[in-house]
């Protein structure tokens, strides 16, 4: 696949989901749409191209939008280790990218300070979990990295873009005594979940340097073993320029208004190089392959793009 690709979302219903993405065909609100997807069953096919319908291998990352009209439970994701020996494929490391909050919208992220598994594991059954945890006020372009073990939990009035590992496996922990569609109470997972928890206060991401190349400015939000996030910021008209002859396929996705990608597919019979311009519209990821070559994207000012890689290069 060497051409910019790309694809499908799906959308799915979720019981705290807002407005934003809309409504299921049955009429449930939307609270997740997944914009890129390698999970087995659920993948997202490509939109464009001579490969339109297939499916990609070889960038591990779900990436979806998250839209809250009520808090997430608060729950909690196995690493790596404790997945396969659970017999799933793998862990969920997360990142957090703020869209847009509510005034007063929080998030939940570990605890205040660090409990015994005992202590923690009283809170819970005396509904007294919520006293133990430390929130945090958002506002757009705010992230957060989420680490597997880490409890935590979205407040309402978020919208957000998760980038994570390909798992869909969450071991809740609290759920604010809500019921399900049959009215029956959502189960809770309390001993998986402290099972693989950390009890610990969360650990912000160290801040990178900040590189300005002219009207651009690039920064590195977070790097893990599972994917790297990095954010251009064009304070005035610009074009940023990457080369994908060597390096891992990137994932770009235009946040809040639209972005144009130039690249050079081939030659004319000729001698002219030919340039093809794709528009991005704006949350919708383009996945660019390893040895695309040079690329070209031109965006306003005031645009944000992030890159996303596989992986901590």
């Amino acid at each position: 696949m060497t051409y910019p690709l790309s694809f499908t979302p799906h959308d799915e219903a979720r019981l705290w989901g807002g407005e934003r993405l809309g409504r299921t065909e049955d009429g449930q609100p939307v609270g997740e749409r997944w914009l890129f997807s390698p999970v087995p069953g659920r993948e997202t096919p490509v939109a464009n191209g001579r490969f339109r319908g297939d499916t990609v291998d070889g960038f591990p990352l779900l990436i979806k939008l998250i839209d809250t009209a009520a808090p997430l439970s608060i729950q909690v994701h196995p690493d790596d280790a404790a997945a396969r020996a659970a017999g799933l494929p793998c862990g969920k490391n997360e990142m957090w990218y703020i869209l847009e909050s509510a005034k007063e919208a929080e998030i939940t992220l570990g605890l205040k300070e660090a409990r015994g598994l005992e202590e923690v594991r009283r809170a819970v059954e005396r509904q007294a979990l919520e006293g133990l945890l430390r929130t945090f006020r958002t506002g757009r372009n705010d992230f957060f990295q989420v680490d597997a073990g880490q409890i935590h939990g979205i407040g309402a009035g978020q919208f957000l873009l998760e980038i994570q590992q390909p798992s869909d496996t969450t071991y809740r922990l609290y759920d604010y005594g809500r019921l399900d569609s049959r009215g029956e109470p959502r189960e809770l997972h309390v001993d998986r979940a402290l099972g693989v928890a950390r009890l610990q206060p969360y650990a912000p991401e160290p801040i990178h340097t900040l590189h300005q190349e002219g009207h651009l400015q690039r920064r590195i939000l977070v790097r893990t073993e599972d994917y790297t996030v990095e954010r251009f910021t064009f304070l005035d008209d610009a074009h940023l320029h990457l080369d994908l002859t060597d390096g891992p396929p990137t994932m770009l996705i235009p946040l809040f208004s639209p972005a144009l990608l130039s690249h050079h597919p081939h030659y004319t019979s000729t001698g002219t190089l030919v340039t093809q311009r794709t528009r991005l519209a704006p949350l919708s990821p383009c996945l660019l392959p390893g040895g695309l070559g040079p690329v070209e994207l031109a965006a306003a000012k005031g645009s944000v793009v992030l890159g996303v890689r596989s992986g901590g290069s």
